[in-house]
This record gives C-alpha cells, structure tokens and sequence, in this order.
C-alpha cells in the first residue's frame, strides 16, 4: 500500500524520513541561503507541475502534501499581491526534524469544517458536498495517519467525478 506522503512523482518511495529537511539544518540552511542569492522556490512558481512539486519535497525533505498546499496558498497570495513572497519565511519557519507530514492534511480539514467561511457550506449541491465530503475524510484519517493508497486518493480527486457533480448541479438549477 503506498502512502501519498511518502512516495515520489514516479510513484518510488520518498527517500525522506518524517522529519522535515530530513532531520538536516543543512538542507535548510543551504535552501534559505539559495533563496537569499536570489533562487526562488518551485512553489512559487505558477508553472511548476504537480510532479516536479513532489520531486523538489523529496529532495529538499518535506512532505509533498505540505508543498502542494504552500504552492496553491502561494499562488493565491501572488494573485492578490504579486509584492508579497512568503515563501522564505515559510522555509525560515520550519524547524528541521519538525513533524508536518498532517499539516496539509489538517488543513483541508479545518477548511471544510471550521473556517471563517467552511467549504461544506459553499458547496451547496449535494452531489459537490457528497465527493467533497469523502475527500475531507481521506484527508482526516491522513491526518491520524492513516497510509491512504495512491488509486484511494485518484479516484477522490478524479476530474470526471467532479466534472459529472459539476453537470447535475448545472442541471438542477437549470430545471
């Protein structure tokens, strides 16, 4: 059974043990001092893919979940204001060794639950609260961690499972 925090883009194992920067100040301090000469992290940039995402957590040592998330919390940041980059103080903040492996997880969680405006709520058709609903409880025995097969979570993020939820939604507000 694969575990979607612990494998790579090509589906190997994540050479990364639980620990972020793989229990290493180096590999920390060796990326805030890359940042510093001017490099930019994979997730902030808008084009970088899914894959290489994953590929560049495993080799810098946190989970790719975590780095998922960074990236589209990134990228919604940069919409708003492209002057704002917290993505260095997003790497200063991680103590290496920390355990964030839920992180991600917690968060699409808390998102569905108990934020400001929760996500059950927005997603008013049933058909958008059901797929929803099963994603966040992937996510929450991810959090209690739980392995989660890689086919368990493609069949919950499936596209044409939420473009189908997508069209009987269409449809009922059309009728």
């Amino acid at each position: 059974m694969s575990d979607i925090r612990n494998v790579r883009a090509d589906g190997a194992p994540a050479s990364a043990p639980p620990g972020a920067f793989r229990n290493d100040a180096t590999i920390k301090d060796d990326l805030l001092e890359a940042l510093d000469g001017g490099a930019s992290l994979p997730l902030a940039q808008p084009c970088a893919t899914q894959a290489e995402l994953i590929t560049w957590a495993d080799e810098v040592g946190l989970p790719a979940a975590f780095v998922l998330l960074a990236a589209s919390l990134h990228q919604g940041i940069a919409a708003a204001d492209p002057v704002t980059s917290p993505g260095r103080d997003l790497i200063a903040a991680i103590a290496p060794g920390a355990e964030i492996a839920a992180v991600a997880h917690r968060f699409v969680v808390w998102a569905w639950e108990a934020a400001p405006e929760r996500l059950c709520e927005i997603m008013r058709s049933p058909a958008f609260h059901v797929a929803g609903g099963e994603v966040v409880e992937l996510h929450r025995r991810a959090a209690a961690g739980e392995a989660i097969d890689r086919g368990v979570w493609r069949a919950a993020a499936n596209p044409r499972r939420w473009a189908s939820a997508a069209s009987r939604s269409y449809n009922s507000v059309l009728q």
